[in-house]
């Protein structure tokens, strides 16, 4: 849905609640005749863990706020969950201290469901910032152990570009905990944090390459003023949406094209800009050209548009107009690291 005609709905919703209120309305989007994307909790939240068991991790992703695309007959199939970071650290590499970060933690949908993912996404990504009432950075880590059984191709993020997320770089060094089955486990274990020396038998530990982190900033559409909720203006939002890209740390670049003249390109490409490549024909106009850059935060206008930079697109054996599904994947690391189980002699 719009972002337009999804704060219509939302402005509809707050006309229709008697006296001022500071509940924002539950979320409730028609995507199609048979099934609405929603937040859910109790017996419709258990069904999508129950979905999200299908996920290439095995696992439904723990705490966070759970949004589902939900047939009228009441079965969930789609899913995604949003949470907070692991750790003050990780938000403030992602975006800084002043920008609250929530992750993309869990995305599924079955592959006869007629709902995109990235409506889902972007459906969950606007009422996760309009439930906290301030403007929000959604962070997501394309998995690129995790790929297709039919095909065999990995995940490198297209399904977040499409979102409307930017590719902001890639991760530090990471590992990841595998139980007998081969499905992903937390380390945190009950009141113990597993380590080489405390890994279960059977489980191991895996070492997994970068992943490309595909991030977007979503302003609210309501907010608390005046002990009531009203809706935010568009040149807010906007203003607001340059703000926080403004606060990304100086060393995360953003992949991104925008429209530009020539001159403010070559200064800008003087001052550190890296371009991708150069604008094909039907992107130069008169003085101007859409540029795809590695540009920094404060350089993006409301215009810009996410790509996937050259990287990306050679581990992507897909055409660049096809779409990337989350369903049907599995986990395949890449090495095994050496791990020291306890010993079972007497």
């Amino acid at each position: 849905m719009p972002t337009r005609k999804h704060r219509t709905t939302v402005q509809l919703a707050l006309r229709a609640q008697d006296g001022p209120s500071l509940t924002v309305p539950p979320l409730q989007i028609q995507a199609t005749p048979d099934i609405s994307i929603q937040h859910v909790t109790g017996a419709l939240r258990k069904r999508a863990c129950t979905l999200l068991k299908n996920h290439y991790t095995s696992a439904d992703g723990g705490a966070g706020r759970m949004y589902a695309a939900v047939h009228r007959s009441g079965e969930v199939v789609g899913a995604v969950l949003i949470g907070a970071t692991t750790s003050e650290a990780q938000s403030r590499s992602l975006v800084g201290p002043d920008v609250p970060v929530r992750v993309v933690k869990r995305l599924y949908c079955r592959d006869d469901v007629p709902v995109y993912e990235s409506l889902l996404l972007r459906a969950a990504a606007r009422d996760t910032t309009n439930q906290l009432g301030v403007t929000c950075a959604i962070a997501a880590y394309a998995e690129p152990c995790a790929r297709d059984t039919r095909t065999m191709i990995g995940m490198v993020g297209k399904v977040y570009a499409v979102s409307s997320f930017f590719h902001v770089g890639y991760s530090g060094r990471r590992r990841a905990l595998l139980d007998g089955d081969g499905s992903v486990r937390s380390p945190r274990q009950g009141k113990i944090t597993l380590t080489l020396k405390t890994t279960p038998v059977g489980w191991r530990w895996v070492d997994l390459p970068p992943a490309p982190i595909w991030l977007t900033i979503v302003p609210p559409q309501v907010i608390v003023e005046n002990g009531a909720l009203r809706l935010t203006s568009e040149r807010w939002r906007k203003r607001e949406w340059r703000r926080a890209w403004a606060a990304l740390p100086p060393q995360r670049r953003v992949a991104a094209k925008q429209w530009t003249d020539h001159v403010t390109w070559r200064r800008l490409e003087r001052a550190g800009r890296v371009a991708l490549w150069e604008p094909a024909a039907h992107e130069l106009r008169a003085g101007l050209r859409r540029q795809s850059a590695w540009w920094f935060g404060a350089d993006l206008h409301r215009t810009a548009a996410p790509v996937l930079p050259p990287r990306l697109q050679a581990e992507l054996p897909l055409a660049i107009d096809e779409d990337e599904t989350t369903a049907g994947r599995q986990f395949v690391p890449v090495r095994i690291r050496p791990v020291m189980v306890p010993s079972l002699a007497p």
